[in-house]
């Protein structure tokens, strides 16, 4: 599987540690995809499918689970974001290190994209460690995560 740093939303990066809601990452702009990016803008992988996927690289500790949402916005700061997909809640038991956490095709249903594509977290309880990766592909198979090597 081939992966785009420019599609990719978080690499390594810790888990939000407190509880509630939080945009976290780096987003894309859809501007290029649809001339403005907004209003209607539906399929994004123009005719090709795509896939979100979310992967835990260093075992989380602390908290209670995370459930990470692919969201949309007007603004670069994901404020007032649409849902677009989410993993549902992972309990702490399941963020174990090199786990794939989630793999789905990108919906081309329900509400229109927004400019900007990124992650928010939706958290219960606080976290110490753990870290994710997530981005987007357009080739899911023979895709395995591993734990970060020791460097």
């Amino acid at each position: 599987m081939i992966l785009d740093e420019r599609t990719e939303f978080v690499d390594g990066v810790a888990i939000p540690g407190s509880a509630g809601t939080a945009a976290f990452g780096d987003v894309v702009d859809l501007r290029s995809l649809g001339g403005s990016g907004l209003g209607g803008l539906r399929d994004i992988g123009n005719g090709r499918e795509i896939f979100w996927y979310v992967a835990v690289g260093d075992a989380a500790a602390g908290g209670t689970s995370v459930n990470v949402q692919l969201v949309s916005s007007d603004s670069d700061t994901l404020s007032a974001p649409t849902i677009h997909a989410q993993t549902g809640v992972i309990p702490l038991a399941q963020l174990t290190a090199g786990k794939l956490a989630h793999m789905q095709s990108v919906p081309v249903e329900g509400p229109a994209y927004k400019r900007y594509l990124g992650l928010q977290a939706v958290v219960v309880g606080t976290f110490t460690d753990g870290d994710l990766t997530s981005g987007l592909t357009l080739d899911p198979h023979g895709w395995r995560a591993y734990p970060e090597g020791a460097n």
